[in-house]
């Protein structure tokens, strides 16, 4: 394995997920997965909430709003590539052909930029594509380690 956090612990996985940043080989375990989108997901309902109990501060000020926008295109930015990295080598832990699992990142990838900004039918369309491919990717990350 190329891969020395192989099964970490919480903080182990969040710190392996920024150091492994841009390691498309070896495996991630489900354990270093998991952990990683638990702690996206807390971050993320941290800043919802925030939004939430500020929304009308955040949306009556122009300023703030577009500083929050940048901020979030950053993040976006910076965490694509570790985020893509720990992807691939979890679905390569789970004996998912790497073709298949990269079809599926890219349509979940296009679908939720066509989601943002198309509008109608065919957003809904995005947002249908993009909520099945999410499903599958899930799945996949879901499945046990295959023996190497």
């Amino acid at each position: 394995m190329h891969n020395r956090w192989y099964g970490a612990s919480c903080f182990q996985a969040v710190v392996a997920w920024g150091r492994n940043a841009g390691n498309f080989k070896g495996r991630s375990s489900r354990s270093e997965y998991w952990w990683v989108w638990l702690f996206g997901y807390l971050l993320s309902v941290i800043v919802n909430l925030i939004v939430l109990v500020q929304g009308r501060a955040i949306f009556s000020n122009n300023q703030l709003r577009q500083t929050l926008i940048i901020a979030l295109l950053v993040v976006i930015a910076l965490t694509v590539v570790p985020s893509a990295s720990l992807q691939v080598r979890r679905l390569r832990d789970a004996g998912i052909a790497l073709p298949k699992g990269v079809t599926a990142m890219g349509i979940d990838a296009v679908t939720a930029v066509a989601v943002i900004f198309i509008h109608g039918l065919i957003g809904k369309l995005a947002l249908v594509g993009m909520l099945a491919s999410g499903a599958i990717l899930l799945w996949w990350s879901y499945q046990p380690s295959i023996p190497a």
